[in-house]
């Protein structure tokens, strides 16, 4: 029987299926904040958070996404608590789910290139990739969004051969 005193490791957005590793022991170094009044771009601070993840040698998935949520300011803090319960799996999803809601309007020729740029990446599962492809198509408007083969293309051509 789970210790209540723990209860609330149980619950919340995230929804990590693997081991938990210890967090970087600089971790409480970090000084970037994600604020919506702040003039930086989501996708900036994606990129500022990856960097310092490398920088601190945080090479796991686990890590990065407990983490994501520390670096969050204002507004963004309640965006996460406001997240529907254990629907981060993994980093990727977390940043689809991050990037759909703070993220800047893209044309649909941008959408089409970072559809064209999708892979499965290493060992991810086929699931945790369709959410990422998923994330991208539904930032189509309905007048803009492609033919269903070209979308049927995109998506084949992003799996492994040894899935296709």
């Amino acid at each position: 029987m789970a210790d209540p005193n723990l209860e609330w490791m149980t619950q919340g957005t995230l929804a990590l299926l693997t081991i938990l590793h210890k967090m970087p022991k600089q971790v409480e170094r970090m000084n970037i904040k994600f604020n919506l009044d702040s003039i930086m771009k989501a996708e900036d601070h994606l990129d500022n958070f990856y960097l310092e993840l490398q920088t601190l040698e945080a090479q796991y998935d686990d890590v990065a996404c407990r983490f994501f949520p520390c670096i969050l300011d204002g507004h963004a803090v309640a965006w996460y608590h406001n997240l529907p319960s254990k629907s981060i799996q993994n980093c990727g999803a977390f940043k689809c789910m991050f990037l759909e809601n703070f993220a800047g309007d893209k044309t649909p020729t941008m959408l089409l290139k970072e559809l064209g740029s999708l892979k499965v990446e290493g060992k991810e599962k086929v699931k945790y990739f369709n959410q990422r492809f998923t994330c991208i198509f539904n930032k189509f408007v309905v007048d803009t969004k492609p033919h269903d083969s070209i979308i049927v293309d995109y998506y084949t051509s992003a799996l492994p051969t040894s899935i296709t």
